[in-house]
């Protein structure tokens, strides 16, 4: 019942599955270093990748992309959010 359900296939899945992990690999691997790192999710965005179906605009979905890379040196490492600053479970 899903709506996308038949747009769904393996390739984007799996590629943003190894995304995650290559990231994840590098969060652990830079913990200790004064590098940070962290994962944005910019929600179903609106963009030519998706025939703009997306329900988020560029700009909503560029905004926590946009607050990450403004972290200052004290901000955090090692998150991984969607839009308003919302965690998302590893």
């Amino acid at each position: 019942s899903y709506p996308y359900h038949s747009m769904y296939g393996p390739v984007y899945p799996a590629s943003k599955t190894a995304e995650n992990a290559i990231t994840l690999a590098i969060m652990v691997e830079l913990e200790d270093a004064d590098i940070k790192v962290n994962l944005v999710s910019p929600a179903f965005t609106a963009t030519n990748l998706n025939a703009f179906a997306g329900t988020e605009s560029v700009e909503d979905g560029s905004r926590e992309v946009v607050r990450v890379c403004l972290l200052g040196p004290d901000g955090p490492s090692g998150t991984f959010t969607r839009w308003e600053n919302q965690s998302i479970p590893w």
